[in-house]
């Protein structure tokens, strides 16, 4: 009887540690997956902020060559 509930306890024992370990491992696999979205989120900002800039020098730039000062 002794040995029955030494081995109930031990495969209890087994399951509630196993337990954290797997919904660590999901919880860590979507941070991950976050991180990288967010990375390229990031990505598309900074592109998309050049071409804008890019965008603006160019107006600019016709703009002074249309409206030239006479200094």
């Amino acid at each position: 009887m002794k040995r029955i509930t030494t081995i109930v306890t031990l495969a209890l024992l087994a399951m509630v540690l196993s337990v954290p370990t797997v919904s660590f491992a999901k919880t860590h696999s979507s941070q991950r997956s976050a991180q990288k979205n967010e990375k390229k989120a990031l990505k598309r900002q900074k592109k998309q902020q050049k071409k804008d800039r890019k965008t603006a020098q160019k107006a600019t730039k016709d703009w002074k060559k249309h409206h030239s000062s006479p200094f």
